[in-house]
């Protein structure tokens, strides 16, 4: 009986290809992938779908999870689909091993591989053109290298070990490289700069069995995404050339790899040379151009792991074009609504349209469509045009609604269920001035203060120990100041940067320990203050009854106009944010201690004119 084979990754456009091809072979294939945004993959090749655990957050889980998994299935083959998933193997390969066949080298021959430097190393030193290199991580490195640098450049993640927030960017001049590194962007350290190089961007990509290839095929990107260079969205079948094959093979063998491969080049074809742009360890997105065109890799890799020898035709079909379509949509997207700014010209976007409709004609292929399993195409381009439309709705309502109210919709997004509504429920009521920050309904005879935030680590300490400490220097030693966290964990310590603020100040949070909000100490609190909105919707959600103790810690200052309404939670920044926020909280509590000792005055007054 054939035992079932195990796909790990989540990319439509490389899973589905080979589970349609190993149940053609009556192979039951289970796709598993990882995370919690993970998406169910569709399809009647598919006998199963499974969400393991992240292997970047929890590689321990991830590894024993997939054990059991492969143990209670009884999967004989593993085929890695992504970078991600080489690295998550790699870390358990050898136990990995000893329950089925791997789709993959060991790691030391992975890593050669998932780390640029060392594939560029091996290249060049077996003869392979590489594009001109620098590696760098920060601006005094851009700095240094500036003058050997000819823009534009090719900016790239350094290595596939890691997630990267993008695969491939350009940049046009030195100086807006160097904002990438100081801008927040998301470019991530360190990336590998290279040499712009003209040329079409070709793959060679074969199965390697014991040093020979079993099977060769060769494509050439048409369109890519983004348009400035990319992943292939539309790519055509070409005859294999001779000396990319070469160059290929010596490199892979150089490598010592076993199992698929690409190998990506770039070629000019006016010249005729090529330099090499990466190596891919596994099955490679455009895989739905090489079995359109005739060559069944996925069948060859899973009857040599089964020790049987695969019938490889000696031609396929060349001159083949097949497209991506969720990929065409963004492209096309891209090209007609991009922003003024980068936007290209009429005729350009024109001639983008008309391609598009072209490559509809029947003679382009889809690298998903099957007539007897249209699902997987059907769901990621219907995916891809609701993802469209939902980004073009955000930013035209980013254009004409209020900034403030956009900033309420993303923040009641992240809360989610009861709190959002009380959320923007609240918000509502302060638009409609029923719900006033200003402490106007502040009772009297305050004998007890609660200052609640986050973690009560940063904000709510530092505001009781500012309180305790004016009170303390006008001998108004009779008010209970106390602090805690929603989501604190008792116990903990202050934050370095609080402490230091703190100290700066002339207070100390050296033996402040975080407590956890509880009914006890709402209801011991005469007043309560929370720090931010999303504090006061979390807490009423929690507990109701506090609404008519509950303020921000918002206080009209002498001129009569109301502060800011919030104090945001600086946890995510630096020294001076903590700093900056502390100086935030010391103005508000000076005005709240004048209104404290005002209140408690009255009170005394009234007490003795009642005598």
């Amino acid at each position: 009986m054939t035992r079932p084979t195990l796909i790990l990754g989540s990319e439509p456009r490389i899973v589905i290809p080979i589970a349609r091809s190993l149940s053609e072979r009556d192979v039951k294939v289970t796709v598993a992938t990882y995370g919690e945004n993970a998406k169910k993959t569709r399809s009647r090749a598919l006998h199963q779908f499974v969400v393991l655990p992240e292997p970047g957050d929890q590689p321990v889980k991830f590894c024993s999870t997939l054990k059991e998994l492969i143990c209670k299935e009884q999967f004989d083959f593993l085929v890695p689909c992504g970078d991600s998933a080489l690295v998550a193997i790699s870390h358990d390969y050898e136990q990995l091993t000893r329950l089925l066949k791997v789709s993959c080298p060991p790691p030391r021959i992975l890593q050669r591989v998932l780390d640029k430097r060392q594939t560029l190393e091996i290249a060049e030193a077996c003869g392979v053109s590489i594009p001109k290199t620098f590696w760098v991580s920060s601006i005094e490195e851009i700095e240094f290298i500036k003058n050997q640098i000819t823009f534009p450049v090719v900016c790239k993640p350094s290595s596939k070990q890691r997630e990267n927030a993008f695969k491939v960017r350009y940049f046009r001049s030195c100086e807006e490289l160097k904002n990438a590194f100081t801008s927040g962007d998301t470019l991530g350290k360190p990336v590998m700069l290279q040499q712009y190089c003209e040329g079409d961007g070709v793959g060679i990509e074969t199965l390697i069995h014991e040093g020979e290839p079993i099977a060769l095929f060769q494509h050439r990107r048409i369109r890519e995404l983004p348009s400035t260079g990319g992943v292939s969205v539309l790519a055509i079948s070409e005859r294999l050339n001779p000396d990319l094959v070469r160059s290929a093979l010596v490199l892979l063998r150089a490598l010592e790899w076993e199992g698929v491969a690409m190998v990506e080049f770039k070629y000019n074809r006016s010249d005729r040379t090529a330099v090499l742009m990466e190596v891919n360890g596994r099955f490679w997105g455009s895989l739905g151009v090489s079995m359109q065109a005739g060559l069944n890799f996925p069948l060859y890799a899973w009857q040599l792991a089964h020790h049987e020898q695969p019938q490889v035709p000696s031609q396929y079909r060349s001159g083949l074009r097949v497209r991506w379509m969720k990929g065409e949509l963004q492209r096309l997207h891209e090209m007609l609504f991009q922003s003024r700014r980068e936007a290209s010209s009429r005729e350009s976007r024109s001639r983008e349209l008309a391609d598009f409709v072209l490559d509809l004609r029947p003679s382009t292929k889809d690298m998903l469509w099957s007539l007897s399993d249209p699902l997987p195409a059907f769901l990621e381009a219907s995916d891809a045009i609701l993802k469209l439309a939902s980004d073009d709705i955000k930013r035209l309502l980013r254009r004409i609604l209020p900034p403030r109210l956009m900033h309420h919709v993303r923040v009641s997004r992240k809360l989610g269920g009861g709190e959002a509504w009380l959320y923007l429920k609240l918000q509502a009521s302060r638009s409609l001035g029923i719900r006033k920050d200003k402490l106007s309904r502040i009772p009297s005879g305050v004998s007890s203060v609660l200052f609640i935030c986050h973690g009560n680590i940063i904000r709510s300490p530092l505001a009781a120990a500012l309180l305790k400490e004016q009170l303390s220097n006008l001998n108004r030693n009779g008010i209970h100041v106390s602090s805690a966290g929603l989501h604190a964990k008792p116990g903990k310590s202050a934050d370095l940067r609080a402490i230091i603020a703190a100290r700066e100040r002339g207070i100390s949070l050296e033996d402040h320990r975080a407590q956890s909000l509880n009914i006890g100490l709402v209801r011991q609190a005469d007043m309560i203050f929370v720090m931010d909105q999303v504090n006061e919707a979390q807490l009423l959600m929690l507990y109701p009854e506090a609404r008519s103790k509950l303020f921000l810690l918002s206080i009209e200052g002498s001129n009569g106009k109301q502060t800011s309404a919030e104090i945001t939670d600086p946890y995510a920044g630096d020294l001076s944010d903590v700093r900056q926020c502390c100086e935030t909280i010391h103005s508000r509590i000076s005005d709240l201690v004048s209104l404290l000792i005002r209140s408690n005055s009255s009170r005394k007054l009234q007490k003795g004119g009642e005598g």
